[in-house]
């Protein structure tokens, strides 16, 4: 999201470490200014890195892995929330045909079954 927001904006590389932290909230935030006092000369990719290592898993992982894994624990709205955010890092699965298959073979299995009989075109 960074990267589309500065391109976008057209932001210089020495202003994106700055803007990045600037917007951070709560933990996030004080960890950013921790790490701006830390290191002084810190360019954009070194802050991504270090953000990967502290907020998440580094985008050089299975983002399909972890979708095709999830699987509803709590309430449907949990499970979809936590969907769709693994399926933003998991670009390449663009058909809806199958975010919806993946989207259902991840609920509990009475409410699998349920969702396939309507047969949903989309995963609204």
């Amino acid at each position: 999201m960074c990267e589309k927001f500065f391109s976008h904006q057209r932001t210089a590389n020495s202003d994106k470490v700055g803007l990045a932290a600037f917007h951070m909230l709560n933990k996030a935030q004080l960890w950013g200014h921790q790490i701006e006092l830390a290191y002084l000369e810190l360019n954009w990719q070194e802050f991504k890195d270090l953000c990967s290592i502290r907020f998440g898993r580094p985008t050089q992982n299975n983002p399909l892995g972890d979708l095709v894994l999830l699987h509803q624990i709590g309430t449907v709205e949990l499970y979809q929330k936590a969907f769709q955010k693994k399926l933003a890092r998991a670009s390449k699965v663009v058909r809806v045909d199958q975010q919806i298959s993946l989207f259902t073979t991840g609920l509990t299995e009475a409410l699998r079954l349920e969702v396939e009989l309507l047969a949903p075109t989309d995963l609204g």
